[in-house]
């Protein structure tokens, strides 16, 4: 190999993160004007309306959100606790599983939700390039 000469090499690199992102639903928004969903690791990580993520009904996408990235143990998954916040008061608390490449974008919906009398957290998670999507609901009694 000369010097000053490109060489190609190949890395070999594999995700060893999962994301989360939160979304909050009209339906929650519009009965609690006041909202977070924060993280109860030590990083105490909190979404809200100035950087959770939107869904357009128009086009079917999210757009927007942060996402708070966590190292993934050797087993391929991380147990994360959110505290849902409506109003200043406790609504709920879910525990939430993130996986090696992939985000986790959770929904968070309000009381009468598609018209029942509870509210619930749909749980979606999506992929970025190559990553696998996954789709699952919580239902909050």
């Amino acid at each position: 190999v000369a010097s000053a000469t490109p060489t190609p090499v190949s890395v070999n690199c594999e995700p060893v993160n999962g994301g989360l992102c939160v979304e909050f639903d009209k339906s929650f928004t519009d009965t609690y004007t006041r909202f977070s969903a924060t993280t109860t690791d030590d990083r105490t990580l909190t979404f809200n309306s100035e950087n959770m993520a939107t869904f357009d009904a128009e086009t079917g996408k999210r757009t927007g959100g942060s996402v708070a990235y966590y190292n993934i143990p050797e087993n391929d998954e991380r147990d994360i606790e959110l505290s849902v916040i409506g109003r200043g008061a406790l609504v709920t608390k879910k525990t939430v599983t993130l996986r090696t490449g992939k985000i986790m974008h959770l929904t968070v919906y309000g009381p009468n939700a598609g018209g029942e009398d509870k509210g619930t957290i749909s749980i979606e998670i999506e992929y970025d390039d190559q990553f696998d999507a996954e789709d699952h609901n919580v239902v909050i009694d």
